[in-house]
């Protein structure tokens, strides 16, 4: 069975990540180089993507101003942060539908969406096919190799 995470709102969610030791690092001093907040920032994102994540939190921890930080963090890591976080989610669910047998909703709250007809069209933008229609025709193409 797989283990889904608690959800958090927005203002929990907050407090959680100015607590986390990887930010602690990041308030404890003054010098840290730009390429390693954003590393740090990365490594929260990958950590945390199914919480709420105030994009306005990551900024204020940069202690970038909010251009220079869309800007570092889209050539740090090819995306902006939403592109970022939405792309996390969206591969952590294709991996949930192929080796789960999860409800569509249910996978969608397990990666951080709480209104599944939304996680559907943004999985569909990104992926080119519904979440329904994705697990079949994976279902499908694992049965015909079996059979050849």
């Amino acid at each position: 069975m797989t283990k889904t995470p608690h959800f958090r709102n927005a203002k929990s969610g907050s407090v959680q990540m100015k607590t986390s030791v990887l930010f602690k690092k990041l308030n404890s001093s003054a010098d840290v180089r730009t390429e390693d907040c954003l590393a740090i920032i990365q490594k929260y994102i990958d950590e945390h993507y199914y919480e709420c994540i105030e994009i306005n939190d990551l900024v204020k921890l940069s202690r970038l101003n909010t251009s220079l930080f869309y800007y570092k963090f889209k050539k740090h890591t090819g995306f902006t942060p939403l592109q970022y976080i939405t792309h996390k989610r969206i591969n952590k669910a294709k991996h949930l539908l192929l080796s789960t047998s999860m409800k569509i909703y249910d996978v969608a709250h397990a990666v951080g969406y709480k209104d599944s007809y939304y996680f559907s069209r943004m999985f569909k933008r990104m992926v080119g096919v519904s979440p329904q229609k994705f697990k079949h025709l994976k279902i499908r193409e694992t049965k015909s190799r079996v059979r050849s």
